[in-house]
């Protein structure tokens, strides 16, 4: 099954010093900027060549020693620049879906999947594709896990570590797809059996 739904994201949000930030002349939309600025880059112009139209970003260098609130944001009144961290309280962090599909202006998430496939190869074609990465991942870490076994302090933890991964490759690999061969498949055998049935 695949979606084309993405990974959530941190975002960065600022709370506005309303009192602070509109004596001084600072408006959200500057403060905005300023973050854009300093992190992804704010669109300066478009490059032309030939066909290709290539957009020329500009953002702060990533290796400043400045944090993201030592940046200065610009004061329409006062037309000076003035230091974030005056304007702010500081930032919030949340997680959030930062990128939409949306049809006809609704939020939209498509999901596709291969469909009409038998029982047996939707359980043998999952596990001989997860094969490799498992074995790996799992074999990687046990053997990492074999120079603890002459120590006495963590002996059992890395016995319980490598007892774990083995048990859990063979669950994976193994286990699931037969349990779900099992119940399936009889799942299966009944379906022409009911519609047979039905038909009479």
């Amino acid at each position: 099954m695949r979606t084309d739904w993405r990974e959530q994201e941190l975002v960065i949000k600022p709370e506005y010093a309303t009192e602070r930030a509109q004596t001084a002349g600072v408006t959200r939309e500057a403060i905005a900027h300023t973050l854009r600025f300093a992190t992804d880059g704010v669109a300066a112009g478009i490059y032309r060549d030939d066909e290709r139209l290539i957009p020329i970003i500009v953002r702060a260098p990533k290796d400043t020693e400045y944090g993201l609130i030592d940046h200065m944001t610009g004061s329409q009144s006062a037309g000076t620049l003035i230091p974030l961290g005056q304007v702010i309280n500081g930032f919030n962090y949340e997680i959030q879906d930062t990128l939409y599909h949306r049809r006809g202006r609704v939020p939209t998430l498509t999901v596709s999947a291969d469909i009409a496939l038998d029982t047996t190869h939707a359980a043998v074609h999952p596990s001989t594709s997860r094969f490799r990465p498992v074995v790996l991942a799992a074999a990687t870490t046990i053997l990492g896990m074999i120079p603890l076994l002459g120590d006495a302090f963590f002996v059992s933890m890395a016995v319980t570590i490598m007892a774990g991964l083995a048990f859990g490759s063979v669950l994976t690999l193994i286990a699931a797809p037969v349990l779900y061969y099992v119940f399936f498949k009889r799942d299966e055998k009944s379906v022409p059996l009911s519609a047979s049935a039905s038909l009479a």
